[in-house]
């Protein structure tokens, strides 16, 4: 299940404060806004683990003092063969440890087996979850914020990093506590013996933990400079694993070009990895040699002081014990607390994204459109795309009145799609106005245009579902009209193509993806876009050429029964050729970033 959406709110950022506080600041609140989140998705695991951690933390010290115990109690029963009777049974004293050693040890594994099942449950239900937020938050965005490089790169590293650094998180979380219990235990233990040592030996990891830091910083900074080259290699894969594609990658030999241009890339990624990796291992390799070298020589100096001042064996041997405790759980406490830091990194790439805010964001309320088809007006419209600069409109007025049709012409390249994404609220104009019926475009409440338009793109999809699903989808509120549906299958030809290939629209899975799925030509699938858009039924039509897949003598059968149905509705078709121009009110040519209105020869096509 998908965590609520309060979890993914308010901005990061802070302002008016000193850039290191703000720095700190920021990190705390992408700490809480995380926990919360990550909590979200199993509050009951969440907490479990946690609870599992801070149970396993005493025991570590219970084993050394037990075991200190233990050892003393085998001297002492050379000396004195100590027996504790059960029953008629008597026991050798050094067996009560043991079996005290083996309870500690059985519950230690009841208490991991509880945190990896907590740990288990939340992270697959966060691999789900954050995925529906991913995907919602996207589908909220419009073309224009989509189109964005910052935003590609951030999808492609949430997808690279967020899970398995939100997961490694949790754990490290855990840990925190776990250890921090650990090292007051073993500390206080220790100091009891030497206060110095005690505190000598928190110190001991401090170098290494300051090279690990730069390291994992150095990591942060790379994985950040090569988010393009991580776009590149995810492209040329699924490129290379596209079935729809197949058959030209086959035929033509494009699999050999895309392969080397694939591994290209991915070598760039790894050899850059491998040497931050490697660089990184060395240093720390070399502190580490330091510090384990220092922890010996403290470890001598308490040895050799025992033994002077003549300490029971189990004693020494449950200081070592503790002098091992307190700088494992002093290295992995500060470790842990650095490897957070270093993942918060990533996993704040989610949230950026989630605060990303679209043109349309700021539109909660607004006025509501009309019954019937609303006209629409251009005025003084001018766009161009952000990132490339491309002038796509120049200051054109026009005009669409309801029920008009109308379609647009252009060549190659000169901005056809953009008109229609512009009229579907997809960008936002960069100088003039659109109105439907009357009223601007940022006057409107959010979603209004979206209800008034059924949409056949370009680039249409290909749902890999059975032909009724493939059709119907859309509101799941919405209740099945089945004499809609039917009429959708009868305009575009699909009722004849079922019966003549034994197609059953309630089972048989259209595309070549799952198993059992049939095959079906890029002329069936633009059917189905098209009676995609009959189902929804709405009062403008939006056709961007809707008939490239579908031979001529099909398209003469079909555009006349689509328009009958359309009725008094309106049309904004975009094409490259005129073949069907005199079914239409008006004609515009896109030209020079303008649209030039051209004359109708009416014929034997005319209304």
């Amino acid at each position: 299940m998908s965590a609520p959406k309060k979890r993914l709110r308010a901005s990061l950022y802070v302002k008016n404060i000193p850039p290191g506080v703000s720095r700190l600041w920021h990190y705390w609140a992408v700490l809480k806004r995380h926990l919360r989140y990550y909590a979200a998705f199993d509050k009951v695991s969440f907490w479990k683990g946690i609870g599992a951690g801070l149970l396993r933390a005493p025991l570590g010290a219970l084993t050394i003092f037990i075991t200190g115990l233990f050892v003393d109690s085998i001297v002492d029963f050379y000396q004195h063969s100590r027996f504790i009777m059960v029953g008629d049974f008597s026991i050798p004293y050094p067996l009560v440890y043991i079996l005290a050693l083996f309870l500690i040890s059985r519950f230690q594994r009841f208490l991991d087996a509880v945190y990896n099942v907590s740990l288990i449950r939340i992270r697959n239900n966060a691999l789900v979850g954050y995925r529906q937020d991913l995907s919602e938050k996207f589908h909220k965005l419009n073309s224009q914020e989509i189109d964005r490089e910052q935003v590609k790169d951030l999808i492609t590293k949430v997808e690279t990093f967020w899970i398995t650094n939100a997961t490694n998180f949790y754990g490290r979380f855990v840990g925190v506590w776990e250890y921090f219990v650990s090292i007051i235990i073993a500390f206080g233990a220790l100091s009891a013996i030497s206060p110095t040592i005690a505190l000598l030996v928190i110190l001991v990891p401090i170098p290494e933990i300051f090279i690990v830091f730069k390291h994992y910083r150095k990591h942060a900074h790379y994985v950040d400079d090569i988010a393009p080259l991580m776009l590149e290699r995810n492209y040329y894969f699924s490129a290379l694993t596209d079935p729809r594609t197949f058959p030209e990658r086959k035929i033509n030999g494009v699999f050999r070009s895309l392969i080397e241009r694939y591994r290209h890339v991915a070598d760039l990624v790894s050899s850059g990895y491998k040497k931050v990796l490697a660089d990184g291992e060395k240093r720390i390799l070399s502190i580490n040699i330091f510090d384990n070298f220092l922890l010996m020589l403290l470890k001598g100096y308490v040895l050799i002081s025992s033994i002077l001042a003549k300490s029971p064996v189990g004693k020494i041997t449950a200081t070592i014990g503790y002098i091992d405790s307190l700088y494992r759980n002093s290295y992995d406490l500060q470790n842990n607390l650095i490897s957070m830091f270093d993942e918060l990194t990533f996993i704040e790439y989610l949230y950026e994204f989630q605060d990303i805010k679209g043109f349309a964001d700021e539109r909660k309320k607004g006025k509501h459109l009309k019954k019937g088809s609303p006209t629409i007006s251009l005025e003084q419209a001018s766009f161009k795309y952000v990132d490339s600069g491309k002038v796509i409109l120049d200051n054109v007025s026009l005009q669409i009145k309801g029920g008009d049709k109308v379609m647009i012409l252009g060549k190659d390249g000169t901005g056809k799609s953009s008109i229609l994404a512009l009229l579907a609220g997809m960008y936002e104009l960069s100088d003039g106005i659109i109105r439907f019926g009357n009223i601007p475009i940022p006057k409107l409440a959010r979603g209004q245009i979206k209800t008034k338009m059924s949409v056949v793109p370009e680039d249409f999809a290909r749902y890999y579902m059975t032909l009724k699903e493939n059709i119907i989808l859309g509101d799941p509120k919405k209740t099945f009209d089945e004499a809609l549906y039917k009429k959708a299958l009868n305009i575009t030809g699909l009722t004849e193509w079922m019966k003549a290939n034994n197609i059953d629209d309630e089972k048989t899975v259209l595309g070549n993806y799952f198993e059992g799925s049939v095959s079906i030509s890029s002329g069936h699938w633009q059917r189905i876009a098209i009676a995609r858009a009959i189902y929804r039924n709405r009062e403008i039509f939006l056709l961007d050429q809707p008939f490239t897949y579908i031979d001529s003598h099909s398209v003469e059968q079909i555009l006349p029964k689509l328009l009958a149905f359309i009725g008094n509705r309106t049309l904004i078709w975009i094409s490259e050729h005129t073949v069907h121009a005199d079914y239409m009110d008006k004609v515009y040519e896109l030209e020079n970033k303008q649209l030039v209105e051209r004359k109708i020869r009416k014929g034997k096509n005319s209304k």
